[in-house]
Parts: C-alpha cells; structure tokens; sequence
C-alpha cells in the first residue's frame, strides 16, 4: 500500500509539473516536507486535520500548503479525491484502497460519476444483502408470480427449505452447489400451478432447482 501510495504521489507531481523534491512547508523546529510527501499524506489520511495530528502541524499550516497545490478547486470534493482525479484513480471507502477508475461503477449521484466503492465491494455488499434476506425476496417473487392475491410469508419461505433439506426434490442438488452452479438460491415450486388453480399452501409448495422446474413448465 506504502509503495502504491508513493508511486501515485510521484505521478501526481508529475501532472502537476510539481519538482517533487521541492520544499512545501518550512516551519522553524519542524522537518522540511516537499511536496511528493503532502501528497503522500493527503492521499494516506485524506484530511488536512488527521494529516496535521499525525506530522505534529497546525491544521492551518497543512490547509494552507494544501491550497497552494494547482488543482480543481472545488469545494465540495476531497483533496484526496481531487489528486486521484488527475490519474484517473479513486479512493474506495469500504475496502480502504486506491484503484483505478475503471474498478468504480459509474453513479450519477458524485461529482466523479464513479460509486464511492469499487465493484467488488459493491458486489460483496449486494450478495451480503442478498443472503441476509433471501427468504423474503424468494417470497416477493412468488406473490408477484401469483395470479392470485394470496399471501406467503419468509416464514413459510423457511419452512419449505428446511422441510425439503434444501435440496432438490427430484435431483437433490444442495442449496450451497446451486448458488456456485447457477448464482441464485432453489426455487420455489407450485406442484399444482398456479395457473390451474393452485395454491400457496405448504403441501403445494416445493424445492426445485432451476432445471428442473423449468423441465417441468406448467405441469
């Protein structure tokens, strides 16, 4: 992480036409920091106020130093954010890294048009999501599919997976090797469709894997 960050601060100073060993900040009784190593801290701590607690400077003394670098002066962006921009990097908030842009999915939300955490991140967050309410989507489905108005709840979701051992009733294929085949948990089959008049009851409910409930349509 230490080696990427000096990397990027030396790229930075680069697109700046910044002399990286140049001298930013003089204080008397202080050491001497250029300004390859305020970049280095502004991409590190991101604040001019953590930046100030850890190099022992006033946080006005780091401010000021920070406004002398040529970049965007917008206010409503970091100047971590700022810097990375210049590179086409961003700073993911959830795994804690700098990777490139094309690693962000795009939002129309931030000033950037990128998501404020990678893909993988954002990926990770959906499935966790996901897992932690899997009944109740598994249940939402089923009542959109319906054409009757008939209630089902996550609770009778549950209780068919664990009546049926989540597995397939026909081919017994586990619950865990069907998500790692087909990405999406067993479903949910009416053994009398609903289309010739069944119903949400328990007994009419059973575990298929996606193909076998497609084998068997609407039978």
């Amino acid at each position: 992480m230490l080696n990427q960050l000096e990397s990027l601060s030396e790229l930075i100073c680069d697109k700046l036409e910044l002399d990286k060993d140049s001298k930013c900040i003089k204080p008397q009784g202080k050491s001497i920091i250029s300004y390859k190593e305020l970049i280095f801290y502004i991409l590190k701590y991101g604040s001019t106020l953590e930046i100030s607690k850890q190099l022992n400077y006033s946080k006005h003394t780091i401010e000021y130093a920070v406004r002398k670098l040529p970049i965007n002066k917008d206010a409503h962006a970091s100047y971590r954010l700022r810097l990375l921009e210049l590179i086409n990097f961003k700073y993911c908030n959830t795994c804690i890294s700098i990777k490139e842009n094309i690693e962000f999915p795009n939002s129309s939300y931030t000033i950037t048009g990128k998501a404020s955490n990678c893909k993988e991140c954002t990926h990770n967050h959906y499935k966790q999501y996901y897992n932690d309410n899997k009944f109740i989507f598994i249940a939402n489905t089923i009542r959109r599919r319906s054409l009757t108005n008939s209630y089902i709840s996550k609770e009778l979701v549950k209780e068919v997976f664990v009546r049926d051992n989540f597995e397939c009733k026909k081919c017994f294929i586990s619950e865990l090797d069907h998500e790692i085949q087909f990405g999406t948990s067993l479903h949910i089959d009416h053994i009398i469709p609903v289309s010739k008049q069944g119903t949400n009851d328990i007994n009419n409910l059973q575990l298929l894997c996606r193909s076998c409930n497609l084998s068997k349509y609407n039978k």
